[in-house]
């Protein structure tokens, strides 16, 4: 029923027709920096790359930082991106005043729509993003209704959590959890909801990834990333404590102490 209301409110909105050049007033081609130049750090570095939301590597030499910005890479896959980063110059980044994490997850949804028009030969670059035409929710003046796409997301992201709340409350308690998993089922998803989260944890914990169907050590314990979609639900911590892994966990599991900078969720906007 809530999905019905949802595109009904689509639906009853006014649309209109906005060259992506013009409802930006920042646009940047990000700057290319290769593999053996960079130094390792906590600063996230985006490319074309198809996994992890283009994030390929944390790095502190950056030859720029941008913060608070839609990403399109050359395959026109768009994200918005919250906190600082750089990027290569196979991205084209995008901003204004009006755009936050929640609209900004919108509009990439009506942008990367249009992937089918770009391919190998015929990519999409900073000149051809600028002249794309998109469809977007209007106001009564004709604009871009930024707080109607907000709240649509804010709305639909409530709705995420609740599932993904709900799954990891039954995971957690059908292999031995209790009440005091009821917490940590809600922050996992919390946290979990985003497909990217870089995390500052502590040392005590374990490299932990959780599927839907299984649970497996992850390949690269220091990369650490979260991914959602309709298929699997990823969830990496860093460090230590190994030993952990191999016991059942228990009803007083050591506490998850971390802080979160939280990038682009999955979300579909029909």
């Amino acid at each position: 029923m809530k999905g019905l209301i949802m595109n009904k409110n689509l639906e009853s909105m006014r649309w209109g027709e906005f060259v992506v050049g013009e409802i930006f007033d920042f646009a940047m081609r990000g700057k290319r920096l290769i593999e053996r130049d960079r130094v390792k750090g906590n600063i996230p570095y985006y490319s074309a790359s198809k996994e992890s939301n283009g994030l390929t590597d944390m790095i502190a030499n950056p030859l720029f930082i941008a913060k608070n910005k839609l990403i399109i890479s050359t395959f026109c896959d768009c994200y918005y991106v919250e906190g600082e980063f750089t990027a290569s110059d196979e991205i084209t980044i995008f901003g204004n005043d009006k755009l936050n994490k929640h609209n900004g997850l919108f509009i990439a949804r009506i942008v990367k729509s249009n992937a089918s028009k770009y391919a190998f030969g015929y990519k999409a670059f900073s000149e051809r993003l600028m002249k794309q035409i998109i469809m977007l929710p209007i106001d009564s003046k004709g604009e871009p209704n930024y707080k109607f796409m907000e709240s649509f997301m804010r709305k639909l992201e409530q709705k995420h959590l609740q599932k993904i709340l709900a799954y990891y409350t039954h995971k957690l308690e059908s292999i031995g959890g209790g009440a005091d998993f009821l917490f940590v089922a809600l922050k996992l998803a919390l946290i979990i909801l985003n497909p990217l989260v870089i995390l500052s944890v502590a040392k005590n914990l374990a490299p932990l990834v959780i599927l839907r169907k299984h649970e497996v050590r992850p390949k690269n314990p220091m990369r650490c990333f979260a991914t959602l979609n309709m298929t699997k639900i990823t969830f990496v911590i860093l460090k230590s404590c190994e030993a952990r892994l191999k016991n059942p966990i228990t009803k007083n599991p050591y506490p998850i102490n971390l802080k979160a900078t939280i990038s682009q969720p999955s979300l579909r906007v029909a």
